[in-house]
């Protein structure tokens, strides 16, 4: 069956479903294959469950009016992907970045929200799996789309970029993450301009952070629209006691109220403000982009500030890498606490660079006297000062806390999210 039969087919369909313990009713079920598991054999599950069609690569899977059988499962996917982008006529942002790339995407998804009927990704499904299912998520009721990009190696962004056809481009910064994948930081480099040569060249719209050199000289030869730019749309950091992130905002004649965050990081000042480009461009009232942003909840151990019974903490344990755990450190630095403790966690997919990577973190923070506990095989390969505390594992940190409970602090958790921070907040 060719990938347009395909296609309608899934236009009696109610969406698209990869997983039998989420199945909708009335969905396309993919059979999708894994290093551990094979969803041919839950395809019938999927359809006793409510499925309307099965998509199969199995042939021994006995194929009937509702069992499709194609030569690959996920390359059809992506497939049916493409040609459904390609009876769109909207607007489609494409994100991608180092660091902050979903709280961008969120901002954005609720500044737009304000004034369309928007699609996000969900979460982070911002691989060759999520940004397939982001695509065929959108309806004709959608007005705009917003799909985040992922990447751990070169050629991704380019093939994502090829499904989701962006008319709108941004990056939030290039930094040193996925070196495993991507062997030198030039590469990262290279992967991440594909979003605005893929964008650029078919005449796209970039949104650019003027006072990043880097993406400022990628982006030179396609139409642009700057933030952060001294000579249009800038923005001015309000310092706060409790570190949460407070802006305002000028173009032109026009100068915003404070706009008070619950972000925590000044390091978000460029994610908010790439916000705020989109929603000008996209013609969104001041009043009502002010309204989005001061609303946004960061979640998932994103920039979250928490107050416990015992201590205040900061946790932003879902990624890190050094330039993200470099930002999050000079921050904590500045603020205003007397009582201040980082709690560290391993760096991963750092590949040959992890012990000189971890070491000038290390190193950074011995230099600032920041107090830290460093948790990660990766940081107890350094030369750590004598009076640091270094745990293999969040489990060793945890069974210290039940010995040693720390109260009255104020507490940074900045980790990859393989090192599980986010399980000693019971103890803090």
């Amino acid at each position: 069956m060719n990938i347009e039969s395909i296609y309608q087919k899934f236009k009696e369909c109610t969406g698209v479903s990869t997983d039998t313990r989420n199945i909708r009713p009335g969905s396309m079920f993919f059979a999708l294959k894994g290093p551990n598991f094979d969803a041919n054999h839950f395809a019938e599950d999927a359809i006793k469950k409510g499925a309307r069609y099965a998509i199969v690569d199995n042939p021994d899977i006995t194929v009937s009016g509702r069992y499709i059988l194609v030569e690959n499962a996920l390359a059809t996917l992506q497939k049916l992907a493409r040609y459904h982008r390609q009876q769109l006529s909207i607007p489609v942002i494409g994100i991608t970045g180092s660091n902050g790339k979903t709280t961008t995407k969120e901002l954005i998804y609720a500044v737009l929200s304000k004034g369309f009927k928007t699609k996000a990704t969900s979460g982070n499904l911002n691989n060759h799996i999520g940004v397939p299912l982001t695509l065929l998520d959108i309806t004709e009721e959608h007005e705009i789309a917003i799909v985040e990009m992922g990447a751990n190696h070169p050629g991704e962004i380019s093939f994502l970029c090829q499904l989701s056809k962006p008319t709108h481009a941004l990056i939030t910064n290039i930094g040193k993450a996925h070196l495993e994948g991507f062997g030198t930081f030039e590469n990262v480099i290279a992967a991440k301009r594909e979003l605005y040569d893929c964008t650029g060249e078919r005449n796209g719209l970039l949104f650019v952070n003027r006072s990043d050199q880097l993406l400022t000289e990628l982006s030179s030869v396609y139409r642009v629209f700057y933030y952060l730019d001294p000579n249009g749309l800038n923005g001015h950091l309000v310092q706060s006691a409790n570190g949460l992130m407070q802006f305002h905002y000028e173009i032109n004649d026009y100068r915003s109220p404070l706009i008070k965050s619950r972000l925590i990081g000044n390091y978000n000042l460029s994610n908010a403000m790439a916000a705020v480009a989109v929603g000008i461009h996209f013609q969104i009232s001041h009043e009502k982009i002010k309204e989005a942003i001061e609303g946004y909840e960061p979640k998932n151990n994103r920039s979250q500030w928490t107050v416990t019974e015992k201590n205040e903490l900061i946790l932003d344990a879902y990624n890190a890498n050094p330039t993200s755990t470099l930002a999050a450190l000079q921050h904590f630095k500045s603020i205003r606490k007397d009582a201040k403790l980082a709690i560290l966690g391993d760096m991963l997919e750092l590949g040959s660079f992890s012990l000189e990577e971890h070491q000038k973190i290390v190193d950074y923070a011995t230099e600032k006297r920041i107090k830290t506990f460093f948790v990660g095989k990766e940081y107890g390969k350094c030369q750590l000062p004598g009076h640091a505390l270094s745990f293999t594992d969040t489990e060793a940190l945890i069974e210290y806390l039940k010995h040693h409970p720390i109260e009255k602090q104020t507490i940074l958790l900045k980790g990859s999210r393989g090192i599980g921070l986010e399980k000693a907040l019971n103890y803090l």
